[in-house]
């Protein structure tokens, strides 16, 4: 399922850095007794569309768009209790409208762009951490790795699939985000799908590398 939010028009500036805002309302709806917190997240969380850039931040005079994805249905529930009592966000937006949409049928064959950048790291052999971008050739690989131990955590079996990154995209870029003052080196891109249709339906409401309940890895 995914939440499609619509917020009324910010009152002050957005920082560039917003997501830790973001992520704090939304965590706020899940809840200081989260039991889904520092697991494996069965959710991907977006950024924010429609702005126009300023100097000091971002405006969203129409408003902000907003999608919030979930597989498990207990968060899905903990959603949708939690934001029809608390519709405050910050900056002075607040929830305007919100839809639900089911997750669609794709076929075994879906090209996807993300709602918030991938995150993808691997551990190198000295034990300090690498960050994964799409020019990478193993970049693919580690998300269908991550995908698949999703999958195991939330005991869905899934035939074989692939992710392909579609490297001549113009839209692609690495985006720096800085998260608890650690810089994420992230990724828009645009990514195919082949093979299972349950494995691209759970990739759309769990999304794709790391971190998705992070802010990072949300699929459009």
């Amino acid at each position: 399922m995914r939440f499609l939010i619509k917020t009324t028009p910010n009152l002050e500036i957005v920082p560039f850095n917003y997501q830790q805002k973001l992520l704090g309302v939304f965590h706020k709806w899940l809840g200081e007794e989260n039991p889904h917190h520092d697991q494996l997240s069965l959710y991907s969380v977006g950024w924010l569309w429609g702005s126009k850039s300023h100097r000091e931040g971002f405006i969203f005079q129409d408003g902000a768009d907003w999608s919030i994805s979930a597989w498990d249905e207990k968060i899905q529930t903990r959603l949708t209790n939690a934001i029809t009592l608390d519709q405050e966000l910050f900056c002075g937006m607040r929830i305007k409208e919100i839809k639900t949409m089911k997750t669609p049928e794709f076929g075994n064959d879906y090209t996807f762009k993300t709602l918030s950048p991938i995150l993808a790291r691997i551990k190198r052999e000295n034990g300090t951490t690498e960050h994964l971008t799409y020019l990478h050739d193993n970049f693919p690989e580690r998300l269908k790795q991550i995908l698949l131990k999703k999958a195991n955590h939330a005991k869905l079996e899934l035939s074989d699939f692939s992710i392909i990154i579609e490297k001549n995209f113009k839209g692609n870029r690495i985006k720096v985000v800085t998260l608890n003052k650690v810089g994420n080196k992230a990724n828009f891109v645009k990514v195919r799908m082949q093979g299972d249709e349950n494995a691209i339906k759970f990739a759309w409401c769990v999304g794709l590398g790391e971190s998705t309940g992070s802010c990072f890895g949300g699929l459009r």
